[in-house]
């Protein structure tokens, strides 16, 4: 399995989530027994983990949107909604590197959203990622003086 495949299945149930509001688990086990039968419950669980942590930070992610967007919030398309907050998640409470993270988003934007979702994800997530950079994931990045480290976390280099 890999985190792209990861992300896919995490972006559909959190968007599946905005229209449904139901109880978390039995959407997760409904949506595991129609598309993830290949995967074994160690993916599943990863999979979970990222919906669950969406949907237990959605009031944070959602002010960070919020604040972010020059769109009234109810008016934001969902699959982009969606999107941004996946990659909210990501960057905030699971630290994963800004590059990767934007990089596979604005992807699926391209393929699930609207023509003009890459661009509006992408630039609210260069918003977004300016904020990350001087947040606390930045300053408590192993407690290293290295810039090399600090760099290595925002970018890895494959872009």
């Amino acid at each position: 399995m890999s985190r792209t495949s990861v992300r896919r299945h995490a972006f559909k149930l959190v968007f599946m989530f905005e229209f449904l509001h139901s109880d978390i688990d039995n959407m997760f086990n409904l949506y595991a027994s129609n598309f993830l039968q290949e995967f074994d419950e160690y993916e599943k669980g990863i999979i979970y983990d990222e919906l669950n942590g969406v949907c237990e930070n959605l009031e944070e992610i959602d002010e960070m949107i919020n604040e972010n967007s020059k769109w009234a919030f109810n008016r934001l398309n969902k699959i982009d909604l969606a999107l941004l907050r996946l990659a909210i998640y990501e960057l905030y409470y699971e630290k994963n590197k800004i590059p990767v993270v934007i990089n596979e988003i604005v992807n699926l934007a391209n393929r699930y959203g609207s023509e003009k979702s890459p661009g509006f994800v992408n630039g609210m997530l260069a918003k977004i990622s300016s904020d990350v950079k001087n947040s606390y994931v930045y300053s408590n990045l192993s407690g290293s003086d290295s810039d090399e480290e600090e760099d290595d976390y925002f970018f890895d280099g494959e872009y």
